[in-house]
């Protein structure tokens, strides 16, 4: 491989982040990622599908695997185990599909420490 200074990476990134590690990830924290792999020289590849030009997928928190349902369960219960179970599943499903296609999946500490903007 040759470098090449002139090569913008692109980077898909999902999911919540918890990038202060006060133990809760946010959207705020995700958008702070995106703006990182703007100020480094990256390329943000919008949406949550991977594409054929895809360098790299960098993957937020985990979701966790959503609470069974009782049987009398609110709408609104209905709704959150429904929204939980959909974003794991589309985390779960980002994630076989990067490692099927040998894409690489960093976390944001990885991120930090692959591209020497780690700055604690």
């Amino acid at each position: 491989a040759v470098f090449n200074p002139e090569y913008r990476f692109k980077f898909l990134v999902h999911g919540k982040f918890d990038v202060d590690n006060d133990g809760t990830p946010s959207e705020a924290e995700a958008d702070y990622v995106r703006r990182r792999i703007v100020e480094w020289g990256g390329e943000l590849v919008e949406g949550d599908e991977l594409t054929g030009d895809l360098d790299f997928l960098v993957l937020g928190a985990t979701p966790p695997e959503p609470l069974n349902l009782t049987p009398n369960s609110s709408d609104v219960e209905l709704r959150a185990f429904l929204q939980l179970r959909e974003s794991r599943d589309q985390y779960d499903r980002l994630f076989d599909q990067a490692n099927k296609a040998q894409i690489p999946v960093l976390n944001w500490n990885r991120f930090e420490l692959l591209t020497g903007m780690n700055d604690r």
